[in-house]
C-alpha cells in the first residue's frame, strides 16, 4: 500500500477529527498539530492489518483507533502543556464530584459527571480519564527519551533508503516545527545546529527544543517500523 497516497487521501478526515476535539476541549493550535501527527501514525499502523475482504473502507476500519490515539495524545499533552481554561473548569467540577461520591463505581460516576457538565456519557468517561491523567505523571516523556537525540546510532546512522523514509515522515507525519528541529539538529537538508542555536532561532527555550526533538524522534522510530 502506498503510504503517501494513504496520507493524502485521509489527512483531511484526520484534521477534521482533530479540529472537532479542538472545539470540544478548547485545545491550542500546537495541540491540534500533535493530534494530526498521532492520528496519521495510527492510520498507517492500522493499514498494515487492514483486510479489504471485510467489506468496509479503510477509514471505517481505522476511525475508532485513530480517535483513541488522539485521546491518548491529549492525555500525554496535558502533562506538558498548560491545560486550557475551559477544560480546567471541567476538571475542577469532576474533582468535586469524585470527592463527593468517592465510593461509587466508575459507571455511576460517569452518570454524575454527564449530568453536571451536560455532556454525553461517553464524553463524561473521556473527561474522567483525562482528569485522572493530570493526577499522574507516569506517561511523561522521560529524561532518557528527551536525551535520545544525542544517540548517534538512534536514527541517523542510516542508509539512504532509511533517510528517505525519515524525510517522508518529516514531510507528512511530524508536526512542522518539530520536523524543522530534527532537520536542523541533524543537518537533514539544512545546516546542522546545536539545540541552543535552534532555540535562539525559534525564540524558545533549549528545553522546549529538546522536548520537541524527543517527541519527534519517538514518532519517527514508530513510523520507521511501519514504512520500512
Amino acid at each position: 500500500m502506498d503510504k503517501n497516497k494513504l496520507i493524502i487521501e485521509n489527512k483531511g478526515r484526520i484534521e477534521a477529527m482533530a479540529n472537532k476535539l479542538k472545539a470540544e476541549y478548547s485545545l491550542s493550535d500546537d495541540m491540534v498539530m500533535d493530534l494530526v501527527s498521532d492520528g496519521l501514525v495510527s492510520l498507517m499502523e492500522q493499514a498494515e492489518s487492514f483486510d479489504e475482504t471485510l467489506g468496509v473502507s479503510l477509514w471505517s476500519y481505522a476511525r475508532n483507533g485513530i480517535y483513541g490515539a488522539m485521546l491518548q495524545s491529549i492525555q500525554r499533552m496535558i502533562t506538558t502543556y498548560d491545560i486550557p481554561e475551559h477544560l480546567n473548569r471541567q476538571f475542577t467540577q469532576i474533582g468535586r464530584i469524585k470527592k463527593q461520591y468517592f465510593d461509587i463505581p466508575d459507571s455511576e460516576l460517569a452518570d454524575k459527571v454527564s449530568a453536571k457538565l451536560n455532556v454525553s456519557n461517553n464524553k463524561a468517561n473521556e473527561l474522567i480519564s483525562l482528569y485522572s491523567r493530570t493526577r499522574s505523571d507516569s506517561d511523561e516523556i522521560s529524561k532518557d527519551s528527551i536525551a535520545e537525540e544525542n544517540d548517534d546510532n538512534l536514527l541517523f546512522a542510516a542508509d539512504k533508503l532509511t533517510l528517505e523514509h525519515i524525510r517522508t515522515l518529516l514531510d507528512t507525519v511530524i508536526k512542522p516545527r518539530h520536523a524543522e528541529y530534527i532537520r536542523l539538529r541533524y543537518g537533514i537538508d539544512r545546516k546542522q545546529m546545536s539545540c541552543a542555536e535552534i532555540a535562539e532561532q525559534f525564540c524558545v527555550t533549549e528545553s522546549a527544543v529538546r522536548k520537541g526533538l524527543g517527541v519527534a524522534i519517538m514518532q519517527i522510530k514508530k513510523g520507521l517500523k511501519i514504512i520500512s
